[in-house]
């Protein structure tokens, strides 16, 4: 979570360097951002639409607002297997699950899974304005499983026990943070500038051996400062 401590101290440094006027509504705020990598072709590296404005807005998505800005204290990556053909709805994304490791009993298309480890393998670089703010971040950093993982009881995922629910054989989620990691040094997204995220892939992964849809989701909590870009200079 983003206390007052911590909203003080990030505008007093984005105050120094003229980022902002200083005197902002700041509020606690997430982005959650999707890039669908079903591509049917080899694919090297990801990278996010961040504005509203940008292509289009799936579901489950928040964009940031071209007249906003916004500072990541925090950040994860989260796969997602959406749907039953290589085309998903906003219906079926809609009810999708987030993952922290591509877990070959769900992840089951041909390479898939080993296909999709190459997400946490690889690396994140951040660019606002042409501005470097992070060259190379590892994305092992998100990578989790949990102690009760899909499959962990064979017999459970045929026929759950009298009187359990389907979370009996849900991956676990230990919390509201859990795939989360530090974003240091914090990175300010500016909507009316020039936000480059990208994750960079050790080796080209191709995902055609699914019939679903794979999304890898990048999700962002931190500070929105409100009115806060150019736009509204």
């Amino acid at each position: 979570m983003t206390n007052r401590e911590t909203i003080a101290r990030i505008r007093q440094e984005l105050t120094d360097r003229r980022v902002i006027k200083g005197n902002e509504i700041a509020t606690q705020g997430y982005l959650r951002l999707a890039a669908n990598v079903q591509t049917g072709a080899a694919l090297n590296s990801i990278t996010w639409n961040v504005l509203s404005n940008q292509g289009t807005v799936r579901a489950t998505e928040v964009r940031l607002d071209i007249t906003d800005m916004f500072t990541v204290t925090h950040w994860g990556l989260y796969l997602v297997k959406s749907g039953t053909t290589t085309t998903s709805t906003d219906a079926e994304l809609a009810t999708t699950h987030l993952f922290t490791n591509p877990n070959p009993l769900t992840f089951i298309g041909a390479g898939e899974s080993a296909n999709l480890m190459n997400v946490y393998n690889g690396f994140m670089s951040v660019t606002v304005d042409r501005n470097k703010i992070i060259d190379k971040y590892d994305a092992m950093r998100y990578y989790r499983v949990g102690t009760a993982q899909k499959g962990v009881n064979q017999a459970a995922i045929a026929a759950p026990p009298a009187g359990t629910s389907n979370s009996y054989v849900d991956d676990s989620w230990d919390n509201v943070s859990y795939g989360m990691a530090n974003c240091d040094p914090n990175v300010t997204l500016n909507g009316v500038g020039d936000n480059n995220i990208t994750l960079t892939l050790p080796s080209a992964a191709n995902l055609s051996g699914t019939t679903s849809t794979n999304f890898v989701f990048l999700i962002m909590r931190g500070i929105r400062w409100q009115n806060a870009s150019k736009l509204n200079a």
